[in-house]
């Protein structure tokens, strides 16, 4: 569950926040490191318990993406659906179906 603690938000990953103690509001905050690490996957994750569970309103910029290639990936995280799955367009109707309901909630959140 996220929370604003004083002038600290908790990333939603408890072993992260025990060690650099939540992101401090407002700042800017760089995750990096070597290639196909889970950059990305691990900042969509925060991005999804913020943004979209706790309606908290965020930025994300990357250097390596879109931000229509990010909502995608987003999305497609969400719904448990693979990169390539979304990308080849295999999806069932029932997976479609959750991936509209799921674009319409990214679009109303604070992101």
């Amino acid at each position: 569950n996220m929370e604003i603690i004083s002038n600290y938000l908790t990333t939603g990953f408890k072993s992260l926040d025990e060690t650099i103690r939540g992101w401090i509001t407002p700042s800017l905050n760089v995750v990096a490191s070597r290639p196909s690490m889970g950059k990305t996957s691990f900042i969509l994750s925060m991005v999804r318990k913020i943004a979209i569970d706790q309606n908290i309103p965020s930025v994300l910029i990357s250097t390596e993406m879109s931000g229509t290639a990010l909502t995608k990936r987003l999305i497609a995280n969400i719904c448990n659906i693979t990169g390539e799955a979304l990308l080849t367009g295999r999806l069932t109707r029932d997976e479609w179906d959750y991936y509209r309901q799921q674009s319409s909630v990214i679009s109303a959140c604070p992101l």
